[in-house]
C-alpha cells in the first residue's frame, strides 16, 4: 500500500513538472539519448566539414613542403 502511494505521488510530481516546464527533465527520461533527426543531420554535416577542412589543410601543407627547397642544397657564397 505504501509503495503504491509513493509511486502515485511520484507520478503526480512528474505531471506537475511537465505542466510547468512543458517537458520532462533529462534525468526523468527513460535513459536513452534522444537525438533528433535534425541534430543527427547537423552532426553529419559538421563531421563532413571537419573532414574536408583537414583534407584541404593537409594538401596545403604538402604543397608548402614540396615548394620549399632543402637548405642543404643551397650554396651561399659571400
Amino acid at each position: 500500500m505504501m509503495v503504491q502511494k509513493n509511486i502515485e505521488m511520484q507520478l503526480q510530481a512528474i505531471r506537475i513538472i511537465q505542466e510547468r516546464n512543458g517537458v520532462l527533465p533529462d534525468c526523468l527520461t527513460d535513459g536513452s539519448d534522444m537525438v533528433s533527426d535534425l541534430e543527427q543531420e547537423e552532426m553529419k554535416i559538421l563531421r563532413e566539414v571537419l573532414r574536408k577542412s583537414k583534407e584541404e589543410y593537409d594538401q596545403e601543407e604538402e604543397r608548402k613542403r614540396k615548394k620549399q627547397v632543402p637548405t642543404e642544397h643551397i650554396n651561399i657564397t659571400e
